[in-house]
């Protein structure tokens, strides 16, 4: 934010949580697969996920630990979105009010006369929605600012192939002649009072006009459910159209959770193993440095062995070490990474001074 980059350890400490080890491993793993996010199994966390590894990077702060960390996290995020139906379905309000929108209208809203009020946050989203996922017969866009709409209308319009977009000239008051003769209206304004009354709608065909309210407060007045020919789609009707969505993913969780704990458990062997591997690896260089010494002494002490006798008590002494080192070396691989893998290790470094 915009506060000052001088922080104490205290200060941040108010604000953060601390995970270690595993906790820390289990925590990224569970938000890059989406399950701490507000709406479940959303995919922006991961790029939010690989911003924060390339700042990291940038300053020098990820290290031999952590880049493999940020990369099993990012692998763990798309292999439970392509595993699982987690990320499947409506993750958003604008993407849920156009889902509905189109399952309302037979055929969808290919072909249709659509027009979006409102061009800030909502407005912007449904119509870059449409734009990317339909092929609509025109989009009108209406706003209270004249300039936003055009706007939007700019940055959408090469991607709307077959209609383009226009920008309706009049501001919210001329709503009612924006409306006539569309088939969907999608209204999302910041207005504190509502913008379309019932007495503005013209409908003289009767023709299935469909009304999306996405406005908190409400854009569009109930009353023009009444009118003939013209359904209303409110708010409440498109949360609990988004919240089905989400109960189908809830059934994922477990399946999510499982994916999870899984590469947890491999990525802590992993780092396990690379902690053990240098212990195994000394305690055997040890061991051989001792037998080459005394292997020395003992040919010194020998000069009348031939090169076949040599050679013998050479195969000897290397059975001998490796017999003796076999099973501390097993012991050491298969408990590294547990608490008593970390005991055995301090024990063997005790012991063999090492």
């Amino acid at each position: 934010g915009s506060m000052s980059t001088e922080m104490t350890a205290d200060e941040i400490a108010d604000y953060s949580y601390s995970y270690y080890d595993e906790g820390a491993v289990s925590h990224l793993f569970r938000v890059a697969a989406g399950l701490d996010s507000a709406v479940l199994g959303e995919g922006e966390i991961l790029g939010q996920l690989k911003v924060a590894w390339e700042q990291a990077s940038a300053a020098h702060t990820a290290g031999p630990i952590l880049q493999p960390l940020f990369r099993h996290a990012t692998e763990v995020g798309k292999k439970v979105r392509t595993e699982t139906a987690i990320a499947r379905g409506i993750t958003s309000v604008p993407q849920a009010a156009l889902v509905l929108a189109a399952r309302r209208l037979d055929g969808g809203l290919n072909g249709r006369n659509v027009v979006v009020v409102g061009a800030g946050d909502v407005g912007s989203a449904i119509a870059n929605s449409i734009a990317d996922t339909y092929s609509p017969q025109s989009l009108t866009v209406v706003s209270k600012t004249y300039s936003r709409a055009e706007d939007l209308c700019g940055k959408i319009e090469s991607r709307l192939f077959s209609s383009g977009c226009a920008v309706f000239p009049a501001d919210l008051a001329g709503l009612g002649e924006a409306v006539e003769g569309a088939d969907v209206v999608f209204s999302g304004t910041a207005s504190s009072s509502v913008v379309l009354d019932a007495s503005d709608i013209r409908n003289p065909d009767g023709h299935h006009l469909l009304l999306v309210d996405v406005a908190v407060p409400r854009d569009i007045d109930p009353r023009a459910n009444d009118i003939d020919g013209v359904e209303l789609l409110d708010m409440d009707a498109i949360r609990a159209f988004a919240e089905e969505g989400v109960a189908s993913r809830m059934a994922e969780v477990a399946q999510v959770k499982e994916i999870v704990a899984e590469e947890v458990f491999s990525f802590m062997s992993s780092v396990a193993a690379r902690k053990a591997a240098p212990l195994i690896t000394a305690l055997r260089e040890h061991a051989d440095s001792i037998r080459v010494a005394e292997l020395a002494k003992f040919s010194n002490k020998n000069p009348e062995m031939d090169e076949n006798q040599s050679k013998n008590v050479e195969a000897l002494t290397k059975a001998i070490v490796a017999k003796l080192l076999h099973s501390p070396t097993v012991k050491l691989k298969e408990a590294s990474g547990t608490p008593k893998g970390e005991r055995l290790g301090e024990v063997v470094q005790d012991l063999f001074e090492i």
